[in-house]
């Protein structure tokens, strides 16, 4: 998923906590979308990159979590997955410049899933939405200082600034199968 932040030409923009949604449907089934050990769903498997530099990971597997479908507890054990959220641990927020825009992309690695031509089921598949904090009011963490939901900073601002009203969130990527 490829998304653009933009900055106002007056102050740069700080992002310190990104969510999304997930849908997924596992047919085979295979346990990939579940958030145990060595499913797709470990944090491992979540990058974020800017769009630039594909080959440069801006994020490390501390910075991010999953939480279960009603978004209140982290996910573990064999519940599906129904968010994912990055959170910087490593204080080095991802900065826009002022008066500049830059494109970040989401990747996650879904090779655990099954194989329709081996398994002759179904494809899998998996859809990701960036929210806002009004799609998900009852996340675990919703303070900038745990985690959050959607928490970004100018610097005309010292606090952060949660996501509500951010101009066109939430951000859907279509569904893929596999």
């Amino acid at each position: 998923m490829r998304f653009t932040v933009a900055a106002n030409a007056n102050e740069d923009v700080e992002l310190y906590a990104l969510t999304w949604q997930v849908s997924s449907s596992d047919s085979a089934p295979s346990g990939w979308n579940e958030c145990n050990a060595g499913d797709a769903f470990v944090v491992a498997n979540f990058k974020l990159y800017d769009s630039t530099d594909l080959n440069t990971q801006l994020d490390v597997d501390a910075d991010w979590d999953r939480l279960q479908a009603n978004g209140t507890s982290a996910c573990t054990g064999a519940t599906a997955a129904g968010f994912i959220r990055w959170a910087d641990a490593s204080a080095s927020p991802l900065s826009v410049g002022a008066g500049t825009s830059r494109t970040f992309v989401l990747r996650i690695d879904t090779s655990n899933t099954a194989n329709p031509a081996v398994t002759g089921t179904a494809p899998d598949t998996m859809s990701v939405s960036l929210i806002t904090d009004t799609t998900l009011t009852s996340v675990d963490n919703d303070t900038a200082a745990d985690g959050g939901r959607f928490f970004w900073r100018d610097g005309a601002v010292s606090s952060h600034i949660t996501g509500y009203q951010v101009k066109n969130l939430d951000l859907s990527a279509g569904s893929v199968s596999f």
